[in-house]
């Protein structure tokens, strides 16, 4: 079962097709989805909010929501919580297009059981 899972993660892009939900306390307010390459280490999501209290909704177009430490991004897929950051080259939390810019919103890919043997060795080559 895990090598299922870790071929799924890697075939997916590491989560990143699956999408994201956006979530505070445990409510999703948003779903990143349409991942796109946008910049070094940047990939721009489409951002479509789920919750319908016009609030909340104009809270997702503002800088002060994405960086108020509460914000979860859940896989889609797969269920788990990554940290991400937000913003990206010359973006604001959510450009005109209505696209986030995001670093680090991936999965990781579960070690193989004798990982730490190839690291433990790839120390001694690199040095």
């Amino acid at each position: 079962m895990q090598k299922n899972r870790r071929s799924r993660i890697i075939e997916t892009n590491y989560g990143q097709a699956c999408g994201w939900y956006v979530e505070v306390e445990g409510r999703k307010l948003a779903v990143l989805t349409d991942p796109q390459w946008d910049d070094m280490f940047w990939v721009s999501y489409r951002m479509e909010p789920l919750t319908e209290d016009a609030e909340e909704r104009a809270l997702l177009y503002t800088a002060e929501f994405w960086y108020c430490g509460k914000v979860v991004y859940r896989n889609r897929e797969f269920d788990e919580v990554v940290t991400a950051f937000v913003g990206g080259p010359g973006y604001g939390p959510v450009a005109e297009t209505g696209r986030l810019s995001m670093r680090g919103l991936y999965l990781m890919v579960p070690d193989h059981p004798w990982g730490w043997v190839f690291s433990w060795w790839k120390r001694f080559w690199y040095c």
